[in-house]
């Protein structure tokens, strides 16, 4: 959610941090009826934050959620390396016919 030509709206008219949560309390950052007052300014994106950008899957997970902090942030980066990881090294032997023993 972090494009500016998208946002998230449950069915009314709220706007959401992300298309994943509801609409009350800290994730409810404006409404449509209001378009021009609605900011998100909640969220770190994955540029800011130095070890994603050192990641090799950073742009398969984007940085994994843009609200989680400390070992909340930790826990799902740690989940969506795995999972990205994976489907990198399936990429490159689809590709090249080659195995991914190491990534340095």
């Amino acid at each position: 959610m972090d494009s500016p030509d998208a946002i998230a709206v449950d069915l009314r008219g709220n706007v959401m941090t992300c298309q994943n949560t509801g609409a009350k309390g800290v994730h409810k950052i404006g409404h449509v009826a209001d378009f021009d007052a609605i900011a998100l300014d909640t969220a770190t994106h994955f540029a800011f934050r130095p070890e994603c950008m050192a990641c090799p899957v950073v742009q398969l997970c984007k940085g994994s959620c843009m609200f989680l902090e400390g070992e909340f942030f930790k826990q799902s980066c740690a989940n969506e390396f795995a999972f990205n990881m994976g489907i990198m090294m399936a990429a490159v032997w689809h590709l090249t016919g080659m195995v991914v023993v190491r990534v340095v």
